[in-house]
C-alpha cells in the first residue's frame, strides 16, 4: 500500500511533539538551545485536505523550564512567524510534487538505489526538481526541490529531503542555505506516520551578522481516528 492510499484511511491524528531549536555561532558551536513540548492535531476535512493545529504546553531555554508568561509569549511569536512566512506543516501532502497535475512544474527522475540504507530500509531514490523553464519567478519562490527515499519492499516513503527551489531575500535577511528533511516510520503494516523533522539554516542578517540555526522535531505517541472535534481547529492555534 502506498503513502497516498494509506493516508486516505486516516481521518484524524494526534501526536506528542518535542521541538528543539539550536542557535549556532560561526564555527557551528551551540549558543542557545530552546525546547518546546507540543501536541499536534491533524484532521481530514471535506475534499480530502487536512487541517492542522498545535497546543504549546512547555517551554525550555538551555534546559531550564520557563514560566507561563514566557510560554504564552513564544506561542504568540511562533504562530505569527508561521502566518507571515506561510510555512508548511503536517497538513501539507509531501507527495504533491509527484501528482500528475504538477508534471509541467517538476522533473521527476528515478535516481536508482540508495548506496546505504535509510532509517534501516533499502530505498529507491526519486527526485522532483522544479523545471525553471516552465515556472514563473513568483511561483518559484513558493516551491521546493525534493528527494524521496522509498522503501523497496513496501513502497512507503521512508524519508524526504527538500529545500527551496530558490533562496529568497527578505528585508535585512538573506538565506545562504536552507535544508530540511522529514522521516516516516510504520504505525502498522499499512500506515506510516511522521517520526522526525530536521531543518538546517544559514543566513546573513543586517550589518553582515551571520544567523545560523538548526532545529528538529520528534513525533511520538500517535493516536489515530479518535474523532477530533472541529472546534479544536477554530481556536487560533
Amino acid at each position: 500500500m502506498t503513502h497516498q492510499t494509506a493516508m486516505a484511511e486516516l481521518s484524524d491524528l494526534t501526536l506528542d511533539i518535542d521541538s528543539y531549536e539550536r542557535r549556532l555561532d560561526g564555527d557551528g558551536n551551540v549558543k542557545e538551545t530552546a525546547k518546546l513540548v507540543k501536541k499536534g492535531h491533524l484532521k481530514r476535512v471535506e475534499g480530502g485536505k487536512f487541517l492542522y493545529c498545535e497546543d504549546y504546553n512547555e517551554y525550555y531555554i538551555n534546559g531550564e523550564r520557563q514560566d507561563q508568561k514566557s510560554l504564552k509569549k513564544i506561542t504568540k511569536e511562533r504562530l505569527n512567524r508561521k502566518k507571515k512566512s506561510r510555512s508548511k506543516d503536517l497538513s501539507f501532502d509531501i507527495t504533491t510534487p509527484l501528482e500528475p497535475q504538477f508534471r509541467e512544474i517538476y522533473d521527476i527522475v528515478d535516481q536508482g538505489l540508495s548506496e546505504k540504507e535509510i532509517e534501516g530500509y533499502p530505498c529507491f531514490l526519486l527526485s522532483a526538481t522544479v523545471n525553471d523553464n516552465n515556472t514563473a519567478g513568483k511561483i518559484m519562490d513558493t516551491l521546493a526541490n525534493y528527494l524521496f527515499y522509498i522503501d523497496t519492499l513496501s513502497y512507503q516513503i521512508v524519508k524526504v529531503d527538500f529545500e527551496p527551489a530558490r533562496l529568497i531575500s527578505k528585508l535585512f535577511f538573506k538565506f545562504k542555505l536552507l535544508k530540511m528533511s522529514i522521516s516516516f516510520a510504520p504505525y502498522d503494516s499499512a500506515l506510516w506516520l511522521p517520526s522526525h523533522f530536521h531543518i538546517d539554516g544559514r543566513a546573513k542578517a543586517a550589518f553582515f551578522v551571520g544567523v545560523n540555526f538548526e532545529g528538529e522535531e520528534f513525533f511520538k505517541n500517535p493516536v489515530i481516528n479518535s474523532g477530533l472535534d472541529d472546534s479544536l481547529f477554530k481556536s487560533g492555534h
